[in-house]
């Protein structure tokens, strides 16, 4: 489990991202993450950029920062 607060380095889709873990809980069989992004992801279906994503520990790849 990675510590709430902690900075992480993870995939969010095809996107390598960087950011600050703000909540952690486990669900079914696995932890997950949200985490606020240091620079916010922009996505062609969506108006505006996401700057909050919900990860997996399988797509955080290296903790802490």
């Amino acid at each position: 489990m990675i510590k709430d607060g902690s900075r992480v380095i993870g995939l969010y889709g095809n996107n390598t991202i960087i950011g600050k873990v703000l909540t952690s809980r486990y669900y079914g069989a696995e932890f997950l993450y949200t985490v606020a992004l240091e620079t916010p992801l922009s996505f062609r279906w969506r108006d505006k950029p996401v700057s909050v994503a919900l990860l997996s520990e399988k797509e955080i790849h290296y903790a802490p920062l």
